[in-house]
């Protein structure tokens, strides 16, 4: 790792096409993917968005448990991280954000994709095999994925001995509903007892969130479009219905 940082602040000094915050960022990369092991054939990712109560979480859910993928949700590993540093500043900002309907920090978010990434394929003995990967709720915008990006491999180390030989973008699904029926949904949540309850499920805090997404996501979804990486899914429909859907898009997109 040491060895490797050092080769690429040297490459940095010499060429100085790159930016502080890019060098920042491969460095948190290697950083977070200590753990991966060269045989990795090939890492593909969905990344899923939605509105809130758009139902991506529990669609991410189905699809890693019946297609055998790995399944990650930002925020509830944001949640996680707020319980474990809670009484740290790092974990105050994280509540305040969250609370507020505010994106937490590109560097945060993507160290805890990357770090719980590379657990999953070792728990699973995945790192041994081509994985696939579902990432519900990121990039919540372009600074998420930017960040991304940035902490994705560059071309000219992909096949080094710490990172898997292919980390690719497979797609996006993206559940699309009304404002009206995540509202519907959220506050129906919020009423019931049991692991969808949520604290951040009231009218003022959701309302924010929607603002939030129109404001924040939707010009990362029209990014995806331009790259002719969205899958669109409409997600009004039954949970089974909406899962068929989505199973066709991965199919295409070869998880």
């Amino acid at each position: 790792h040491c060895n490797r940082s050092l080769q690429l602040l040297s490459s940095c000094c010499q060429c100085q096409t790159i930016s502080l915050r890019q060098f920042s960022q491969q460095l948190l990369y290697y950083s977070s993917a200590s753990r991966i092991s060269s045989s990795i054939n090939e890492w593909r990712i969905a990344f899923v968005l939605g509105k809130p109560g758009s139902g991506k979480g529990t669609q991410g859910q189905l699809l890693a448990s019946r297609l055998g993928l790995h399944h990650l949700s930002a925020g509830e590993l944001l949640r996680s991280e707020l319980k474990r540093l809670s009484d740290t500043p790092t974990g105050q900002d994280i509540a305040n954000r969250m609370l507020t309907g505010k994106i937490v920090p590109s560097e945060i978010t993507c160290r805890l994709l990357l770090d719980n990434m590379a657990a999953s394929a070792v728990s699973s003995g995945a790192c041994k095999t081509a994985a696939s990967f579902i990432i519900d709720g990121f990039p919540r915008n372009l600074d998420n994925w930017l960040g991304w990006q940035g902490c994705c491999p560059p071309d000219s180390v992909s096949n080094a001995a710490d990172l898997p030989a292919n980390l690719s973008v497979a797609g996006v699904l993206l559940f699309d509903v009304s404002d009206e029926t995540c509202l519907s949904r959220c506050l129906e949540r919020s009423g019931s007892v049991g692991v969808g309850c949520r604290a951040d499920d009231n009218a003022t805090t959701l309302a924010k969130r929607l603002q939030s997404y129109s404001a924040d996501t939707e010009p990362v979804v029209g990014e995806f479009q331009r790259l002719g990486l969205l899958h669109r899914i409409d997600a009004s429909g039954g949970v089974e219905t909406v899962y068929q859907l989505a199973k066709l898009a991965c199919e295409k997109m070869r998880l």
